[in-house]
């Protein structure tokens, strides 16, 4: 069995919208351990108070009391940690025109969701080389806002569809999803219990904004830290409504 971080994440540049769904894929018995080593790689640090180490760190606040030296120092090191262990980084991108997008932002209320919403339509595509031989749990942050209504019903809806279409007795070879028996429904936790789910969002993040085009030189310099990573990072980009 393994284990599946997901967050997501999503920008707008040049008439198009991008978004980022995935994140660790890992087997549950290593968790704890990960959890352990990246924090005893950020007790290293002597720059670090306590609270900081404490603290939550992501893509769009990563340790900002810190130098930028000093945060490209922190995330190289963490990734370095990482790099010893059986882990995977499985990520989704989707891009699509915001002219293009039509009657998905009625549906879903605003172009961000949308591409979300894009982006989530391929994860179980993803998981199929790993759904073929072993069941997935799906770990996924939640979010603690009034979007979560809508990110668990995305999530969800997958799960409810499938137990519609048993109710309904339609041939399970109908279903379109890949190893469906495989994919396991979604737990919810919130990402500041998780430093496995902190990585991810900035591994995310950066990935998403060199999709977009929007590298700062610090985000650059940022996602060059990650490099150690790379041959443990699988990107799947699907541009919408292309033709």
């Amino acid at each position: 069995m393994l284990y599946h971080y997901i967050d997501e994440t999503s920008q707008q540049n040049c008439g198009s919208w991008y978004a980022s769904i995935g994140g660790a894929l890992i087997e549950p018995e290593f968790v704890l351990n990960v959890e352990f080593d990246l924090l005893t790689t950020l007790k290293t640090f002597s720059t670090l108070t306590p609270v900081e180490i404490q603290s939550e760190f992501k893509y769009s606040e990563f340790f900002r009391g810190q130098t930028d030296e000093r945060k490209i120092e922190i995330l190289e090191s963490l990734c370095e940690t990482l790099a010893k262990i059986d882990i995977t980084f499985l990520v989704g991108q989707a891009k699509c025109e915001t002219r293009k997008m039509g009657n998905l932002i009625d549906i879903h209320g605003t172009p961000e969701r949308a591409i979300q919403w894009l982006a989530f339509q391929n994860v179980a595509n993803n998981l199929a080389p790993f759904t073929a031989s072993g069941k997935v749990q799906t770990i996924v942050d939640l979010g603690v806002s009034e979007s979560f209504k809508s990110l668990y019903d995305m999530y969800m809806g997958k799960w409810r569809g499938l137990l519609a279409v048993k109710q309904m007795e339609i041939d399970e070879n109908q279903i379109t999803i890949p190893n469906f028996r495989n994919l396991l429904p979604p737990l919810f936790i919130a990402s500041h219990d998780s430093r496995v789910m902190q990585i991810s969002d900035v591994l995310l993040g950066l990935l998403l904004a060199q999709t977009a085009g929007k590298l700062t030189n610090l985000k650059r310099n940022l996602l060059a830290a990650t490099r150690v990573l790379e041959n443990k990072i699988k990107v799947e980009t699907v541009e919408w409504n292309k033709q």
